[in-house]
């Protein structure tokens, strides 16, 4: 992943899913820093209905799953 702000481009790479009494957590590194990213229910909510408004996002989403499943 990468993730841009008004600090610069960073890369964010995933190396572990926790699931904690909170919610979701990515833990990897974004940059030279070891980092968490935390999504409660109501961010997994907000994402999954940004996705399901967004034309072509279920066929990109599929898509990438069955490349995954190949390889």
């Amino acid at each position: 992943m990468r993730v841009d702000s008004a600090a610069g481009e960073f890369g964010f790479n995933v190396k572990d899913i926790e699931l904690r009494s909170e919610g979701l957590v990515l833990i990897g590194q974004m940059g030279v820093w070891e980092a968490e990213t935390l999504m409660r229910p109501s961010d997994i909510r907000k994402l999954l209905g940004l996705v399901l408004k967004q034309p072509g996002a279920w066929g990109f989403l599929i898509r990438q799953l069955i490349a995954a499943d190949k390889r």
